[in-house]
């Protein structure tokens, strides 16, 4: 009887054993989604205190989860920006800049990792700058790139992408595997041709929405970024609050984008334990410090980003005032998937820390932006002032910008967020440390030369980087 006993406690102990060195099985709790609104500038979206109505279904959403109020870039435009979120690394150490447009090197891509740990990863995408041309795709099982269905990439309407989502949810989703769902969207992407059902509630009524058009119209055919800093005349004041007025009703367009494509996701997996998280990736200028677009320029207008998480570990209706970067993106999926991220730039945003960080970001030499013009003023004194690069340190009070000829610009974002006034004194040790930082990045994004091509670009690319402006 004892022998029986101590046989029957030998064998529990032995299972207790085996069950203990045996990863549990994943679940549906393991999906992870990323969506990116392409061009939508953080001080335009009234779930941060815009005045007009842009983004309701975002402020339903972060009261779901968590908001976060002092997000940056690490660039001021897409493919370093994607690039940043899908490595954790900086445009310095990643490579795809103005002047180098691909990755540079193998980096280990989020897609690849959760790839690897067994994820069934999607991403559609609806900029070229976000393709199997620049790299990013690497690691995606499926990878649509979703402008070549499209006439005008940059008008896409709200129900394109989540019907691209849908589809893809309803015949090849993998049930036996977590998922990865990455989107990004374009609505808000210049020319700014918003749907009039976003438009209406936004420009106040039909009357107001032609109005904008007629103002718009004249300089859009021939780019609204070249008309402004190569036009023979400059763009006229009710010309500029038009386009601002269509921006936002395009806002407004990409809000119900993502609306769809979450009420998506939530029909095919449980959204309290899924991790779900909605970004910017840069913004859009509309006269502010000379700039229009996202070209030339590296002021918070651009930089600043919009950053709402929801699921396990972030807390519903809280607002998360830590200072963070797109980076963090790339170790923060991964800890969600229970992965352990390398070491980069980026640092998980399910830890709470209240250590001060010091951010970079950077703009390199705008070889790719200067190609966009006509070959008689891409050499022209009307570029000069344009033809140099960036570097930026910021703590998230004080940032300093440093360009590649020198010259240096610092702002306190606290008691001056639209940087209106450079400060002439700031403590020499707090200067030292930001323009350290911004003169690695600078420096070494205007050792990048004079640009590097693309590569070989099919008929579908091309003529979409042409309607985006981003091609002559």
């Amino acid at each position: 009887m004892i022998a029986r006993a101590a046989a029957s406690l030998t064998l529990l102990l032995v299972l207790v054993l085996v069950l203990a060195c045996t990863p549990p099985e994943r679940s549906q709790a393991d999906n992870i989604v990323l969506i990116v609104m392409d061009t939508v500038r953080v001080d335009h979206l009234s779930v941060y205190g815009y005045p007009e109505p842009t983004s309701p279904y975002l402020e339903r959403l972060a009261e779901q989860g968590t908001r976060f109020d002092r997000a940056w870039s690490t660039s001021s435009w897409t493919l370093p920006s994607h690039a940043s979120m899908f490595t954790g690394l900086l445009p310095s150490q990643h490579g795809a800049t103005q002047s180098h447009l691909q990755l540079r090197g193998d980096p280990d891509l989020l897609a690849a990792r959760l790839a690897d740990a067994g994820y069934q990863c999607a991403g559609f995408s609806n900029n070229p700058w976000v393709s199997s041309k620049t790299g990013l795709h690497r690691g995606f099982e499926v990878f649509g790139e979703l402008w070549r269905e499209s006439e005008r990439p940059s008008s896409l309407l709200a129900d394109h992408s989540s019907v691209a989502v849908e589809q893809w949810f309803a015949a090849q989703r993998d049930r036996e595997r977590p998922f990865f769902l990455f989107v990004n969207l374009m609505e808000a992407h210049g020319p700014y041709e918003p749907d009039w059902r976003y438009a209406w509630p936004v420009l106040g009524g039909p009357v107001a929405i032609a109005r904008a058009h007629r103002a718009y119209d004249p300089v859009q055919d021939h780019g609204f970024v070249r008309e402004w800093y190569a036009g023979d005349q400059p763009v006229e004041p009710e010309v500029l609050a038009a386009a601002r007025a269509l921006y936002d009703a395009e806002i407004r367009q990409v809000d119900a984008s993502v609306e769809r494509i979450v009420a998506a996701v939530d029909r095919y997996a449980d959204p309290a334990t899924t991790t779900l998280v909605v970004v910017t990736d840069h913004g859009e200028g509309f006269g502010e410090h000379g700039h229009v677009g996202h070209a030339f320029s590296v002021y918070d207008t651009l930089l600043r980003v919009a950053a709402i998480a929801r699921g396990p570990g972030f807390e519903a209706g809280t607002v998360d005032g830590r200072v963070v970067q797109l980076t963090d993106l790339y170790p923060t999926l991964l800890q969600a998937a229970g992965l352990t991220a390398p070491e980069t730039q980026g640092r998980d945003l399910h830890r709470q820390d209240d250590e001060q960080r010091l951010l970079a970001a950077s703009y390199a030499y705008p070889a790719q932006v200067l190609g966009t013009f006509p070959p008689a003023l891409r050499d022209s004194e009307r570029l000069e002032p344009h033809r140099r690069s960036f570097g930026v340190g910021l703590d998230g009070r004080y940032k300093l910008i440093l360009d590649s000829t020198g010259h240096q610009e610092v702002y306190d974002l606290i008691a001056d967020p639209g940087e209106a006034t450079p400060l002439t004194d700031l403590d020499p040790t707090i200067l030292a440390r930001l323009r350290a930082v911004a003169a690695a990045s600078v420096t070494q994004g205007a050792a990048a030369g004079q640009g590097e091509p693309l590569g070989d670009l099919d008929p579908e690319t091309l003529q979409a980087l042409r309607e985006l402006g981003y091609l002559e």
